[in-house]
């Protein structure tokens, strides 16, 4: 009994470090504000901060959130300046210099005229001659972002772009449909001067490591389970709601 006694701390210190776990540390995410995902001034910063200072706090793990200009903190992580931003669309290649978590669920990203228009999408060729309304520095759907002919129109956040598009700037705007929830009451006219045209794609997101750091995939696993653990016991569920970013029933989020 007293040899069993003495190997118990031994036991509990060695399974700090078992692998696939990262040592508990304190964390830091570059990030923007993208409400309601993220923002250094929502609740809890947002669904995306809760949720990942959850998954990752269930590793022990302490998580604070830099907000940058979405430019500078992917390539400060890359460069090894963070340990990581969030949120990134999952579904996007996030090059060698980073690796990514996820995914968590995101929301719809869509199309948006303003109220009256009687636009209707099909695909890309319905866009010829418009002035398509983005965000500097977002990726959108590969068919947006890359056909060499689409007029894209540049805007410093989406609150500009909606602003362009409702005072005839462009003549589409891309957005995630609860980012457009959110600010309509920033809006004039609000979300009813907004039409949904189309959702483009349903978007999940990502958290991404910088592979700067020895322990990236480790946090990755760490981040994994905390995440699969938060569905399995309901948290993610609760925290979409909580956080404006599910389907509840309102008017007007989808076409």
């Amino acid at each position: 009994m007293r040899r069993a006694s003495a190997l118990l701390p031994l036991l509990l210190f060695a399974s700090l470090f078992a692998p696939g776990s990262a040592t508990a540390r304190a964390l830091t995410l570059a990030t923007l504000d993208w409400p309601p995902y993220i923002g250094h001034a929502l609740p809890g910063q947002g669904y995306a901060a809760a949720l990942a200072r959850e998954a990752l706090g269930r590793s022990g793990h302490e998580v604070r959130f830099v907000f940058l200009p979405w430019l500078r903190a992917v390539q400060g992580t890359r460069a090894g300046y963070h340990d990581g931003y969030i949120p990134a669309y999952a579904d996007e290649d996030q090059g060698r210099d980073v690796l990514c978590a996820g995914p968590f669920p995101g929301g719809p990203l869509a199309l948006f005229a303003r109220a009256g228009s009687t636009l209707t999408y099909s695909g890309i060729e319905d866009l010829r001659g418009l002035r398509v309304g983005v965000v500097l520095g977002y990726k959108n759907t590969p068919v947006i972002d890359k056909t060499p002919w689409l007029d894209r129109q540049q805007a410093a956040d989406d609150l500009t772009n909606l602003r362009k598009l409702l005072a005839g700037r462009v003549d589409v705007a891309v957005a995630d449909v609860y980012v457009a929830a959110y600010l309509a009451p920033e809006l004039d006219g609000g979300y009813a001067a907004l039409r949904l045209v189309v959702v483009l794609e349903e978007k999940d997101l990502a958290v991404c490591f910088s592979t700067a750091l020895p322990d990236h995939e480790a946090l990755v696993r760490d981040f994994d389970r905390g995440l699969d653990a938060m569905r399995a016991d309901g948290t993610l569920e609760r925290l979409q709601c909580a956080h404006g970013c599910a389907v509840q029933g309102g008017p007007g989020l989808r076409p």
